[in-house]
């Protein structure tokens, strides 16, 4: 008899970073004179949903959403940003960068939104690109996660 079946991907993946300085001393001015390096900024998930279904028949749906945010890890304050965009696709190794597909946005914020909602079909690797626009430059996150 054939059954039900479901993945969660519970655990969140290892996130790499990023850092485009342009211009040097609004960079400094921002950080409070402090010369921070990509491994200063830490990017953290405010929430995180991926997982797919399928039922008996074999009709799948899958759900990939959740909520990005930085942290500038010498002084724990959560960093506002002039633009965050986000890109997701459904396969792994997105570029830094990538504006498409399943573009979101976010202007004047701390927190970006990424992901594709639910979708039919089942979908088992996800990549994901996030890039935070300041005055100075910018900084760019990207993760590939998988749910079998």
């Amino acid at each position: 008899m054939a059954q039900d079946s479901v993945a969660n991907s519970e655990s969140k993946p290892k996130v790499t970073v990023e850092l485009q300085i342009e211009d040097q001393s609004a960079f400094l001015k921002a950080m409070g004179g402090k010369a921070l390096a990509a491994s200063d900024f830490e990017g953290r998930f405010s929430s995180w949903d991926y997982h797919w279904y399928c039922n008996v028949f074999n009709t799948c749906e899958t759900t990939y959403n959740g909520g990005l945010f930085v942290v500038r890890m010498n002084d724990g304050i959560i960093v506002r940003w002039n633009l965050m965009e986000s890109a997701t696709k459904k396969d792994h190794g997105i570029p830094y960068g990538a504006s498409s597909p399943n573009y979101r946005k976010a202007e004047n914020a701390q927190y970006c939104p990424f992901g594709f909602g639910t979708q039919d079909g089942k979908t088992q690797d996800v990549s994901t690109a996030v890039t935070c626009y300041a005055n100075w430059g910018r900084l760019e996150f990207r993760w590939d996660a998988s749910c079998t």
